[in-house]
């Protein structure tokens, strides 16, 4: 029963996808693994929202961070707003797990 409670987080974290909701601004992609900003809140700079994102995962939002900025890149955003969570248990008996919805804008930086 321990190895099974062990392998619970690394089966979840294999479980963890980001998936668009809307898209409302259509940019150039940047080249992959371009580098995006993760913010708390909003930034203080002007900027629009280019895009809505949902991440889930574990109980933590770092399993689709990544999923999360590839995407960002590929819509042609600068930056990553984190949003509203949700934590879900599912699961049952013995064996429950908690499912983290996020979600995220992406935004472009204005001048």
């Amino acid at each position: 029963m321990k190895n099974i409670m062990l392998m619970i987080p690394f089966l979840l974290s294999a479980c963890a996808s980001v998936k668009v909701l809307t898209v409302n601004k259509h940019l150039p992609s940047k080249p992959e693994e371009c580098k995006i900003e993760v913010l708390s809140k909003e930034p203080s700079k002007k900027y629009e929202e280019i895009a809505v994102l949902e991440g889930t995962g574990g109980e933590s939002n770092g399993a689709y961070i990544s999923d999360a900025k590839a995407w960002a890149c590929e819509l042609g955003g600068d930056a990553l707003i984190m949003g509203s969570s949700v934590a879900k248990t599912e699961g049952g008996g013995e064996i429950t797990y908690t499912r983290l919805n996020t979600t995220l804008s992406v935004i472009k930086y204005t001048k």
